[in-house]
């Protein structure tokens, strides 16, 4: 079973995806594995902030914005990471 993952996560899969230069809708939702439902509802919020645009080619890419952006939230899920590593450390239940 598979952990669902965070809007975070999920936006910067998208992010990533588009970062690597113009793709196509059906690319990004097998790259994310997105259902068209979520994959339709994540890019219109990812557009709406202009973090990617859609290109005539009906190709999407990563703004300058989306750029920055992605970087905070891979930096902000690394630190949420080590912050769980050490909160399992931490914990008196898994202590001897």
């Amino acid at each position: 079973m598979h952990k669902k993952r965070s809007s975070i996560e999920v936006i910067v899969s998208i992010l990533e995806a588009c970062n690597k230069g113009d793709i196509k809708k059906t690319r990004i939702m097998f790259i994310t594995y997105l259902n068209p439902r979520s994959f339709y509802r994540y890019i219109e919020i990812l557009k709406s902030k202009g973090f990617i645009s859609l290109n005539t080619d009906e190709t999407y890419e990563l703004t300058p914005k989306g750029y920055d952006y992605l970087n905070k939230a891979k930096e902000y899920l690394e630190i949420k990471r080590k912050l769980q590593i050490l909160k399992k450390e931490l914990d008196f239940n898994s202590q001897n």
